[in-house]
């Protein structure tokens, strides 16, 4: 059964992360009659909205607002601040260029999701979401991550999908220039459990990465790494590691030494070889180097030494 569930994350980790995020089918405004009947259960989910009605902004019990195809939508007010008990805030498809600095008294805010917005700038009030478990960033014209994301203490997730590109924003198309690198402060978030990462124009990877001990996935793919620091060999929990359709051109020795290893995605780099150590990778269930120019004789010999490890380089090393 384990190595059933490893199969179905290998397949998934070469399609799903290759997919941009659709344009949700049209949907209908949110009428009055559906938003008095959301709020009876402290949430509320707007479509095709011009502003967030009053009565949601005075809802001081709601636990969660979804914000869907709302191009008519540029702003959010600053009374927002006044939902403390606020859980969850997703915003996709709308034309907001800002959040409101009073962001920062959602104290009790755990997911915030922001897609397919004009948001420019994320503020550094970001950094007072001390509750913050998951934070997902797609679509949007940012350049860089604000430093304050060092104080989100009980972040658990980091999702940063499709910065860099030309995506469709209603009956625009946003032109995206994506982030370079990932601040050096991520070190700072020791609970941080997954990063995912893809097509955001990330060329390089902090050492400071290496502090995060309770990292099982990192992916970063479909991105313009030409190296990885060897520090990332420090990452001991680590149990799947994608680094899938970068420009890749050597793999440190210490990635070696990440003993809980599971699924190593290589594919479509530029790879000659792999570090010779790679056989110490004993737990290795699957290894991708499709898209390579790995030799098939060099990954037989991994092969017979890692026996229960899955090889795909186009079809399986036997």
């Amino acid at each position: 059964m384990r190595n059933l569930i490893l199969l179905f994350f290998f397949i998934i980790s070469n399609s799903f992360y290759a997919q941009e995020e659709p344009e949700p089918e049209d949907l209908e405004t949110t009428s009055d009659k559906q938003i008095d009947q959301q709020l009876k259960y402290n949430y509320v989910s707007l479509n095709m909205i011009d502003n967030i009605p009053k009565k949601v902004i005075h809802s001081k019990q709601l636990k969660k607002i979804i914000i869907l195809q709302s191009y008519e939508l540029k702003s959010i007010s600053q009374k927002i601040g006044k939902l403390v008990d606020l859980e969850t805030l997703i915003i996709s498809h709308t034309n907001i260029t800002e959040l409101p600095k009073s962001i920062k008294n959602l104290s009790r805010l755990k997911e915030l999701k922001l897609a397919n917005s004009r948001i420019k700038k994320l503020p550094i009030e970001l950094g007072a979401l001390e509750s913050l478990n998951l934070l997902e960033l797609r679509t949007l014209p940012i350049n860089k991550l604000p430093e304050s994301i060092s104080n989100l203490k009980n972040l658990e997730k980091l999702t940063i999908h499709d910065l860099k590109g030309r995506y469709s924003h209603g009956n625009e198309t946003l032109i995206l220039n994506g982030i370079s690198t990932i601040p050096k402060e991520i070190g700072s978030l020791q609970n941080l459990k997954e990063i995912s990462i893809f097509r955001s124009g990330i060329d390089s990877i902090p050492k400071e990465i290496s502090k995060l001990r309770n990292l099982t996935n990192l992916s970063i793919g479909d991105n313009q790494l030409q190296s990885i620091p060897k520090e990332l060999g420090l990452l001991t929990e680590l149990k799947i590691l994608y680094l899938g359709k970068n420009k890749l051109k050597t793999i440190p020795i210490e990635i070696c030494n990440l003993k809980n290893l599971e699924i190593l995605n290589l594919r479509d780099n530029n790879l000659d070889e792999l570090p010779n150590e790679i056989y110490k990778l004993k737990t290795l269930r699957f290894l991708s180097v499709v898209g390579n120019n790995i030799p098939d004789s060099a990954l037989k010999k991994i092969k017979n030494k890692l026996p229960d490890c899955k090889i795909w380089n186009g079809k399986y090393i036997e």
